[in-house]
């Protein structure tokens, strides 16, 4: 099974590990520190001799410190997979730091361009523009509609912050939520009315 790992990487320095909580009891997570919350939950759910592609995000500035970040991301995998003989392979995916729609549309084509048929996908979405979690849902979407992939979980690193340090940290699933998104390009109604009455019923389950 072709597992395929989407992470966005941020383009800030300054970069802290924290332990994440985690209030799924059906899902274990490492209490290592990490600075990307995905590298917890694969440290407990990666198996041995599993082959995954890692596509990692990054948007450009004129700055270096995504370079730095992408190599944490490379370490801190190292770190986790450690022993488990992981047949990893990396692909960044780099676009310039422009909210334009030539820029989304190019972004939006290269991650579908990653995607194979019958991949389980997952993702994290803790850092980087707020464009990114839109481009990639969308892009979900087709993979899961056109490839036939499985949408396994999406991450999402909460934190709050004081004295610009994060405290707090908490691993999110989005995965019901990018499936709500998903949902609502289903639905067929003759009226708003009657799709808000299917909708709140469909929730409610």
């Amino acid at each position: 099974m072709k597992k395929i790992l989407f992470c966005n990487i941020p383009v800030r320095k300054d970069l802290y590990k924290r332990v994440y909580d985690y209030d799924d009891s059906n899902t274990e997570i490492s209490d290592r520190a990490v600075v990307y919350p995905i590298n917890a939950f694969l440290e407990k759910n990666l198996s041995e001799n599993e082959e995954l592609k890692i596509v990692l995000l990054v948007k450009k500035n004129n700055y270096s410190y995504y370079q730095q970040n992408v190599e944490v991301f490379k370490q801190e995998f190292s770190v986790v997979s450690q022993g488990k003989n992981i047949n990893a392979s990396f692909i960044t995916i780099e676009t310039d730091y422009f909210e334009t729609k030539i820029t989304h549309d190019t972004l939006l084509m290269d991650i579908i361009e990653e995607f194979e048929q019958n991949a389980h996908i997952l993702a994290d979405i803790t850092y980087g523009p707020k464009d990114l979690p839109i481009v990639l849902f969308t892009a979900l979407h087709f993979a899961e509609k056109f490839l036939q992939c499985e949408i396994d979980n999406i991450f999402y690193g909460r934190a709050d912050f004081v004295s610009k340090k994060p405290v707090n940290t908490q691993l999110c699933d989005m995965t019901p939520l990018y499936y709500i998104y998903s949902l609502s390009h289903l639905l067929e109604c003759s009226s708003a009315d009657e799709a808000k009455t299917l909708l709140k019923s469909l929730l409610s389950v």
